[in-house]
């Protein structure tokens, strides 16, 4: 799952609007059903070492447990301890040769896995787990050696992103050597993240503190409404006339939070002005909504790729014990595809669809499959992945996506997007690119397919970086770059605001 972590347009936007229960099991290439060379594993198969592809798990079972290790060339830090039998339930493997000597998860029975991965036997421990850092430590050159080291052995995108994490090394160790305090290494750290600019899913973070990526073009173009409408004396002003909050920075964010609200309300009005009867319908937890337009165009809106649920409260209910994350999945995929029975019931008359995906800041890739089998028309090719592997990448993996109904949308669909338009949510817009029936409309798309690697430092920080290569059907790698539309057209135009209309709507009008 894409975890998106940045500043961004939807601070103020969680929620927009106050069937087939297919899993397509199309998407990868799993091992095949039962045969003598994909048997369960058993207990006693899986003793030993075991390295993931294109990660940086290292798994010992010994006995009854089940050890993980995060590793890299300088560290092997122990970070969970499980029961056998708990990780035999919990994640089912298949052995996938007859040497016993590779085993792969099962994305049949998860929810979430777009494709197997594999775990390769190996001999003995890595270096790193002998001489390397192995114990939890709060020692600043530790913890700069183990996120330096992380990022050169696993971040992908060096090359593309123009970024010299050599010179980065070089440029911070003096100031490492002599860091007095937890801030002032955390200040360290996030400043090297700034290296890789507009890539959201590399993170630092630790209790209220966090890191990421910069802010992408809208929230920018808000900032710049923001200050126009506000003056800073303005703003100083008010917070001299005020008692609730005794500190302007905190003043300040409230009020730009409120104007991003505003903002969106008038947005909402626009859209809603669009539909015959000046209102949306919405479902699965107020993330999905449509509504039909004049000329009998339908339009749906695609507010996130996970949120299909209360996730709050499905976490508290995980904690308490009142649910299993089995469940909690279930019911994410539920909600969405009983809000997709009734759009589509809806809507299937229609001439032509826009779904719009333009403040979609992403979720999970599987989710934004099940939305694109909706529309598509026979099995294809979605995309393909691969994983940064030390010098070199894992295999490469083909994901293909089919139609996941009996009867799927296959009319002209305008798919709008823009610089919010992030993550999960773009890996639904370069599946749904591969249909003929489909144009792109409005801005270039954020540019941050990757999953992101989560991991954790030495001192308990939490690391997250782009390890994965997404590429498109035709070739194209989308990372760092975006995804362009056909059809241009700005987000909140401010000049098709003021006329109360939307600058891609506009457009798809114009072209149909």
């Amino acid at each position: 799952m894409k975890h998106l972590q940045r500043i961004s347009f939807l601070i103020a936007l969680i929620t927009v609007f106050g069937c087939d229960d297919n899993n397509n099991k199309d998407h990868g290439n799993p091992p095949p059903a039962a045969s003598p060379l994909t048997q369960k594993v058993s207990p006693a198969e899986m003793q030993g070492l075991w390295h993931s592809e294109g990660n940086t798990d290292l798994i010992e079972v010994t006995g009854e447990s089940v050890l993980k290790y995060a590793v890299s060339s300088v560290h092997c830090l122990l970070i969970d301890d499980t029961a056998l039998a708990d990780f035999v339930e919990e994640t089912p493997h298949f052995l996938t040769n007859s040497q016993r000597q590779r085993f792969a998860t099962d994305p049949d029975l998860d929810r979430f896995a777009i494709h197997a991965y594999f775990f390769d036997r190996i001999d003995e421990r890595p270096s790193a787990c002998v001489d390397g850092i192995t114990e939890e430590t709060d020692d600043a050159l530790a913890n700069f050696n183990v996120f330096w080291n992380t990022f050169n052995e696993q971040y992908a995108f060096f090359e593309l992103r123009d970024i010299n994490w050599q010179q980065q090394y070089d440029d911070n160790l003096a100031a490492i050597e002599k860091v007095a305090d937890d801030e002032e290494l955390f200040g360290i750290l996030a400043s090297m993240i700034e290296a890789f600019g507009n890539d959201g899913h590399v993170s630092l973070a630790h209790d209220d503190d966090a890191s990421a990526g910069t802010d992408s073009d809208l929230f920018v173009r808000v900032l710049e409404k923001f200050a126009q409408t506000y003056t800073q004396q303005e703003l100083l002003d008010d917070f001299n006339r005020q008692t609730e909050y005794g500190d302007f920075d905190e003043y300040r964010d409230v009020r730009l939070d409120l104007f991003v609200s505003e903002r969106f309300q008038e947005w909402l009005g626009i859209i809603a002005s669009y539909m015959v009867d000046g209102e949306l319908k919405s479902a699965a937890n107020d993330q999905i909504a449509w509504g039909l337009m004049e000329d009998n165009v339908g339009y749906l809106f695609v507010n996130s790729m996970d949120e299909f649920i209360d996730l709050d409260e499905a976490e508290a209910a995980i904690e308490d014990g009142t649910l299993d994350e089995d469940t909690v999945a279930e019911q994410l995929f539920t909600a969405l595809n009983e809000a997709l029975d009734k759009m589509l019931a809806d809507l299937a008359g229609t001439d032509a669809m826009i779904i719009d995906i333009r403040l979609n800041g992403g979720g999970a890739d599987a989710l934004s499959l099940e939305i694109a089998g909706r529309f598509f028309d026979q099995r294809r090719l979605a995309f393909r992945k691969k994983a940064r592997k030390g010098d070199g990448y894992n295999e490469e993996v083909e994901i293909y996506q089919k139609p996941t109904v009996a009867k799927p949308y296959t009319k002209p669909i305008y798919l709008l997007t823009s610089g919010e338009t992030a993550s999960a949510a773009e890996i639904f817009a370069i599946t749904m690119r591969n249909l003929p029936y489909v144009t792109l409309v409005g801005e270039t798309t954020e540019g941050i397919l990757s999953d992101i690697l989560e991991l954790t430092l030495p001192n308990g920080w939490e690391l997250g970086l782009s390890n994965e290569v997404y590429t498109a059907a035709d070739g194209e790698v989308f990372e760092s770059i975006g995804i362009a539309p056909a059809i241009s057209a700005l987000f909140l135009d401010p000049d098709y605001v003021a006329n109360q209309q939307d600058a891609a709507i506009e457009a798809v009008l114009q072209d149909l």
